[in-house]
């Protein structure tokens, strides 16, 4: 458990450092690391002196208990043997007994358990032999005397005692072998390794296609206002005269010439230039942003794309549980096509609002790439929208032809997405223009104001 202390009061350290560090140094992070590697190096140490002590304690209390089990296996045989010559005095002083006869040194050694049992039997039923009646008195001469009677038969003898308990039995077999001890601590985890040199610089890209058309140029600032004439001497006021009679209604004069058209007019036209964050020369940018819309797989929400300032400004707001919609933000689906750069793919699309100034009419055009005469062309691109079988619809937009992409949003997190388009050619009568319309390529667009 030590050197799990020791890690965790490693990473605090390591958090506390980082906390009052705006970066990081190496060379103290590593003498860090090396003191703790220290530390936990003598911690395992005395873990393993530790076990070495309890392996040692437990084989000497297995060798006592080894020492334990040959002295009471030499005293079961002591005591078997003495078991077996006290059997053999009791069996030698029984046999002496039953026959009246004193037992002999061999009769000693003898141990013959089945003979044992039967003259213990013979014992037990028979008795010890009684004393021999006294001889009769001599007979007269002559007849012969009767033979004499015999002699009464002795008591029976007492039962014998019982035996002594028998020897303790032989030691029992081995117990089955214990369980597998759990398995040791795991090692420390190693350092991390040093990181390894920077590698070789990449191989150049290939070269960028052509520039943009240029845009048309903005309209020559007006001329300065001529200075004012000299004001007239008054003339000298004269005497007011009488009433006239009112004259008859004069001929209508002809119409005059149209005036000069006027150059300092008002008003202007706002329009969004997605996939790029400028505007065209002669436009003013009001802000730059970022795309967003609803989510491809919500099938409510908002159907058109919104170009996102980077600084919102909020109202009142609730902050707890909300019931409403989201927006998020737009990615380029536009694979490896061919048509915008690999790298655009799956990264997040720009935006921003351009103010037109003194031309107030605008339009995007689909399928074009020029702007009719007497147009301004803001920017031309491709016409872009949702994937057809997603949920929900939305509006079409036209994307800038060279797009740029917002640095550091290149996960693939999905949301508003742009697809590029192709018109339906299959013969079903959905459009009637093929050709010139044609089903393999991508559709284009143009954006003009006036």
């Amino acid at each position: 458990m030590r050197f799990q202390v020791v890690t965790l009061v490693t990473l605090c350290s390591l958090i506390g450092y980082s906390a009052g560090h705006e970066t990081y140094d190496a060379e103290d992070i590593r003498e860090l690391l090396a003191e703790q590697r220290e530390e936990l190096t003598v911690i395992l140490k005395q873990q393993n002196e530790t076990h070495q002590q309890q392996i040692i304690a437990l084989q000497q209390q297995v060798e006592v208990l080894q020492l334990k089990d040959e002295i009471l296996q030499q005293e079961l045989e002591i005591q078997q043997q003495t078991n077996e010559e006290l059997q053999a005095t009791v069996y030698s002083l029984l046999k002496a007994l039953l026959t009246r006869e004193l037992p002999q040194a061999e009769d000693l050694r003898e141990n013959n358990k089945e003979k044992f049992l039967i003259l213990l039997e013979q014992i037990c039923i028979f008795g010890v032999r009684g004393i021999d009646g006294k001889n009769g008195k001599d007979g007269r001469d002559g007849k012969d005397g009767s033979d004499g009677r015999d002699g009464r038969d002795g008591a029976t003898g007492l039962n014998g005692c019982d035996g002594r308990d028998g020897a303790p039995g032989s030691p029992g077999a081995p117990g089955p072998k214990g369980d597998k001890g759990s398995p040791g601590l795991a090692g420390l985890k190693g350092e991390k390794g040093v990181q390894g040199p920077q590698g070789n610089p990449g191989i150049d890209g290939e070269k960028g296609e052509i520039g943009a058309k240029g845009v048309q140029g903005a309209v020559g600032v007006k001329g300065l206002k001529g200075s004012q004439g000299l004001e007239g001497f008054q003339g000298v006021k004269g005497e007011k005269g009488n009433t006239g009679n009112t004259g008859a209604t004069g001929l209508r004069g002809a119409t005059g010439a149209h005036g000069v058209p006027g150059t300092n007019f008002e008003g202007g036209a706002v329009y969004t230039r997605w996939g790029r964050t400028n505007c065209s020369a002669g436009s003013t940018r009001l802000y730059k942003g970022f795309a967003g819309g609803s989510h491809y797989t919500h099938s409510g929400g908002g159907v058109n794309y919104q170009c996102m300032p980077p600084d919102p400004q909020y109202n009142k707001v609730n902050t707890e549980s909300f019931t409403g919609s989201w927006i998020y933000g737009t990615e380029y689906e536009s694979y490896s096509y061919g048509i915008f750069p690999d790298s655009a793919y799956q990264q997040n699309v720009p935006c921003a609002r351009c103010y037109t100034e003194n031309r107030p009419a605008l339009m995007m055009i689909p399928a074009k790439r020029s702007c009719p005469s007497g147009w301004t062309e803001e920017y031309e691109g491709y016409l872009m929208t949702d994937y057809y079988d997603h949920a929900r619809p939305s509006t079409y937009e036209c994307v800038d032809q060279y797009p740029e992409y917002i640095t550091g949003m290149s996960g693939n997190t999905n949301g508003a997405l742009f697809y590029f388009i192709r018109t339906d050619c299959s013969g079903d009568g959905t459009t009637g223009q093929c050709p010139p319309y044609d089903a393999n390529k991508q559709l284009t667009c143009v954006v003009c104001s006036k």
